[in-house]
Order: structure tokens, then sequence, then C-alpha cells
């Protein structure tokens, strides 16, 4: 049985998101599984943390947790992103996408 083995909050400033969006389509048996295989066998979060002009841990917070977001975009539809939160106006390599994030808790 899972069990939640430890809670924080933090505030967070102005960020970037960046990683690659799939919908719907690109479900495997219903999930994105094998989306999170082919990022770590491309090492593509390694990729973005070293794309980062400068020291990521002093900036983020936590930068290394590797994080599958959902979203519903304007026109209604449903985004799942995988990738990294990085700080705000930071490089977005090719082949990636970004989302820009006020501050906030």
């Amino acid at each position: 049985m899972a069990e939640i083995i430890k809670v924080y909050k933090q505030n967070v400033g102005a960020t970037r998101f960046i990683g690659k969006k799939y919908g719907n389509a690109d479900r495997v048996d219903g999930d994105f599984g094998v989306k999170w295989d082919e990022w770590h066998e491309n090492g593509w979060f390694n990729m973005l943390e070293q794309s980062f002009d400068g020291n990521i841990s002093e900036t983020i917070e936590d930068y290394d947790s590797h994080i599958g977001l959902m979203r519903e975009d304007e026109s209604g539809q449903f985004e799942y992103w995988i990738g990294l939160f990085m700080p705000a106006g930071a490089a977005v390599p090719e082949g990636f996408a970004s989302i820009d994030f006020p501050a906030g808790i």
C-alpha cells in the first residue's frame, strides 16, 4: 500500500516549465508510461538541466524533480506534459516547449 512519507510547502517565484506536451492520442494502454520511459532512455531530464546557463540548484528548490503536469488548454483540450520547472526566462531547447507560471505558493 502506498503511503505519504513527506509533506511540505514551498514558496515559488515565477518559473518556466520546460518539457514536451502530449495528448490523449499519445496514451498507450490508457496512460503515459511509455512517454516517461522515452524521457529516461533519451536523457531528456539531464539535457534540460545541463541547458541552463547558471547554477540551477541555487535558483529552483527541488530542481531535479521530474514532473508530470496535467492541464486543460484555453480551448478545453487535455494536455499532459513531462518536464522540469526551470527559472523564469530560461531558454527552451529545440524540440521542447514551455509554459510560464507567475510567482505563487
